[in-house]
Order: C-alpha cells, then sequence, then structure tokens
C-alpha cells in the first residue's frame, strides 16, 4: 500500500529539555581543547564521540576506538547517550566510575566544563541522577551543549545544541554523486514513523544541481526526496517536505551532485524534541 510522507512539527516540552536549555546561562567558554588525532569527513556527526572522549579521558579518540564507537553509532546499533554511558562505566574511566552522584556533577564542572557549579544547579543533576536519569546522558548534556562546542573546537552537532539522535538512528556521508545501501528502516507508533534530516554543502568554486532519491526495497520504486540548486559556498540543512511511497526504504539512497558537494543524510525512529522539524514517513 503507498504510504504519504508528512511533515510535523512536534513541540513536545520535557522540563528535561527545558533545563537542559538553561544550562548553557550557567556555562563558560574555556580555552579551546586539542583536535582529535583521527580526521573525520562527517564531523556534525562523529565530533559528538570526539567530545565524549575530551570529557571523560581528557585526550582525543585514537583511530581504532573512533572508528569502532562511530561504526556503533552510524549503524544504528548504539545511540550516543548508550555510548556515553559505556564510556562512563569503562575501565579508562578508572576510578571515576566509583563516584558518589554528587562527586561526578562536581567533577564535571571542574574538569570537564570549568566553572564554579551553584548549589541549586548541582542539587538539580545530582536529583536527576538519583531518580534514575544515566550518568553517561548527564554527560551529554554537557558535551553537546553550545559552551562544550566551542570549547573543543568541534563542528556543531546536526542534532542540534543539547539534542541527540535515538538508538536505531541510520546515518550517511560521502561527497558527490553515490548509491549506498540503507539499514533497515523500522518505523514506530501505529503509523510506522521514521524521520530523516539532512545536510548539503557545495564546496565548489560554481554552483550545483542536487538530488536525493531513495530506491524503496519493495519493486524498487524510485522516490525524490529533494531536488534544489545549490550556490557556490551554499549550505542547506533541510527538516521539511513531502513524498509519496509504499513505506519500505529499506534498500538505498542516491544523491546526485557534483564532486565537491559533501553531504550527511540521517534517518531515525522517532521525534527528537521540541523544536524540531524533521522528515516523517508514513507507511500504509
Amino acid at each position: 500500500m503507498v504510504g504519504t510522507r508528512t511533515v510535523r512539527s512536534r513541540h513536545v516540552l520535557r522540563a528535561l529539555v527545558a533545563a537542559l536549555v538553561l544550562l548553557g546561562a550557567s556555562l563558560v567558554s574555556p580555552s579551546a581543547a586539542p583536535a582529535q588525532t583521527y580526521q573525520s569527513s562527517c564531523a556534525a556527526m562523529t565530533d559528538s564521540i570526539t567530545r565524549l572522549y575530551l570529557a571523560y579521558f581528557g585526550r582525543p579518540p585514537e583511530e581504532n576506538g573512533f572508528r569502532y564507537w562511530v561504526d556503533q553509532y552510524r549503524t544504528g546499533q548504539m545511540s550516543l547517550a548508550e555510548i556515553s554511558q559505556a564510556m562512563a562505566t569503562s575501565g579508562e574511566f578508572g576510578d571515576n566510575r566509583n563516584l558518589t552522584n554528587r562527586a561526578f556533577v562536581n567533577w564535571i564542572y571542574s574538569d570537564v566544563l570549568g566553572p564554579e557549579i551553584s548549589v541549586a544547579r548541582q542539587d538539580y543533576w545530582v536529583q536527576a541522577i538519583d531518580r534514575g536519569y544515566p550518568r553517561g546522558s548527564v554527560m551529554l548534556a554537557f558535551t553537546e551543549s553550545r559552551e562544550y562546542v566551542a570549547k573543543t573546537n568541534t563542528q556543531k552537532p546536526l542534532a542540534g545544541y543539547l539534542r541527540w539522535y535515538p538508538k536505531g538512528t541510520h546515518w550517511y556521508c560521502s561527497v558527490g554523486t553515490t548509491t549506498v545501501p540503507v539499514g533497515p528502516l523500522t518505523g514506530t507508533g501505529a503509523s510506522n514513523e521514521v524521520w530523516a534530516d539532512y545536510y548539503f554543502q557545495n564546496n565548489g568554486a560554481q554552483g550545483d544541481a542536487l538530488e536525493l532519491w531513495t530506491l524503496e526495497g519493495n519493486n524498487l520504486r524510485n522516490v525524490r526526496m529533494a531536488s534544489m540548486p545549490l550556490q557556490q559556498g551554499f549550505t542547506e540543512y533541510n527538516w521539511d517536505g513531502v513524498f509519496t511511497g509504499d513505506g519500505n526504504y529499506g534498500h538505498s539512497i542516491e544523491v546526485r551532485a557534483g564532486a565537491a558537494t559533501s553531504w550527511i543524510v540521517v534517518f531515525y525512529p522517532t521525534s527528537i524534541g521540541p523544536d524540531r522539524l524533521g522528515w516523517e514517513l508514513r507507511t500504509g
């Protein structure tokens, strides 16, 4: 059955997210941390992992470790929150694994961010952990903040500050015309929703004409997601659009673009929070 791809803006206010947004007012912008030793061609996605290394271990990632965590993230096997939690309980984190909740919060402010923490702010985060909010997610609330991105001289996360993609996210990153197979896209809810974001950047000296297609698994139907001109040096973040299809998007995507255009396409199973627009795929 043919499904319709629609666009909706979800404004689901959550107390925790509201508190995270307020976080920025309490932080400072310390000096920049060293750049990672292994350079990524998809920094808007992978710098989130670089920041976790810098925060937990005080060092940039080594190539093997970086590739491992990026692959876990890229293929949807682990979310950023799960990767952060794994680092929080890792052997390299050492004695910090045994810190009390209050000492852990103090460590984040003293060793990771730098500013002194108010009693009220300290109590907020300690109570959040006491109630079961994972330490790994608390750490992400800091490492995905505007202040920590600036401190580490890393690239702004594609998901936005203080937000991160959920488990089951698949993302693809390349340059120019490329066809890549996509992982299984399993929708959620009664309408079987799947969300997608994409990013294009024309790094060339001339304009470019770009198209983004899905090749659906059922009868290999082509569905065009985007078609646009990209001016010289133009960058496009696209969160909205409509197309119809049969709901089976598990075969491949194809980007048709010039050799100087880089791109990222992200599929994820649930909306990632308030004030976000995203592609929503509905299956019939």
